[in-house]
């Protein structure tokens, strides 16, 4: 059987007039001429219509790979990330963006800054937790999501811990976050508007291609802050794959998903 054939990515005259075009390079972190990376798209795209269609029939693939670190750290690139069929926070974005863009929509990484309260649970910090939302331009405007990241079961075994403690964030999720997108309106797991305002952002990092971007933007204007974090981050981040093991049901029964005193 022959190889499939790709026909190159059109940018549309409005977008290229917008300036969004921008968002849809490849990095060294997204190939978008990996065939891998394309058989996926077309798999998942050749039966929808319309371009919010597509994205949330990709961000419905995304969204089932289970959250779950590598035993080792490394930036994964999109390839490694549809290999391995699981990866962390910004392993799904950065997958999640290079779907897209290899789709034809214009996609970004944007990056806020929550309390670490919201890993409760999971590992306990007193650092910021940088959190990764995908946006995707459609209908002529970014809809923005980080309901990616937790995967199905794990959503579900968060919301459960969530209310057996009685907190209002945790385990990578506030309570009264969304759990799915729709491709129409925002939707965020991580980030609610609750009476304390203690579910919202402190901070808005701005927008980027993918992690990499933030990473050297942080370390070019923030590097005693960033040095920082990846020191207490390499020391918690045992901890906290220990955790999201747990959340699968996974081999480490030492930590457990449930009521915490």
């Amino acid at each position: 059987m022959p190889s499939p054939q790709f026909a190159a990515t059109e940018v549309p005259s409005t977008l290229q007039a917008s300036g969004e075009a921008r968002w849809l390079a490849s990095t060294p972190l997204m190939d978008l001429r990996d065939s891998k990376l394309r058989l996926r798209v077309q798999s998942l795209t050749q039966l929808r219509r319309t371009p919010r269609e597509q994205a949330v029939a990709i961000y419905g693939f995304v969204k089932t790979l289970p959250l779950m670190m590598a035993p080792a750290y490394r930036v994964m690139t999109a390839r490694d990330c549809l290999e391995a069929r699981r990866a962390g926070w910004y392993g799904k974005s950065t997958l999640l963006i290079a779907l897209l863009r290899a789709t034809g929509l214009p996609a970004r990484l944007r990056v806020l800054g929550l309390s670490g309260e919201v890993l409760r649970g999971l590992v306990k910090t007193h650092l910021p937790f940088y959190l990764p939302v995908v946006e995707v331009w459609l209908d002529d405007r970014w809809v923005r999501t980080d309901t990616h990241i937790l995967d199905p079961r794990s959503m579900s075994a968060a919301r459960k811990a969530l209310m057996e403690n009685g907190w209002m964030r945790g385990f990578g999720v506030h309570r009264l976050g969304e759990s799915l997108w729709n491709g129409r309106e925002d939707a965020f797991a991580a980030v609610a508007l609750d009476r304390h305002h203690s579910g919202m952002p402190f901070e808005d990092f701005g927008v980027f291609d993918d992690i990499a971007g933030f990473v050297q933007w942080m370390r070019r204007h923030q590097p005693q802050k960033w040095a920082m974090g990846m020191a207490h981050y390499r020391i918690m981040r045992p901890r906290l794959r220990r955790g999201l093991e747990a959340m699968h049901g996974g081999p480490d029964r030492s930590v457990t998903v449930g009521r915490h005193h």
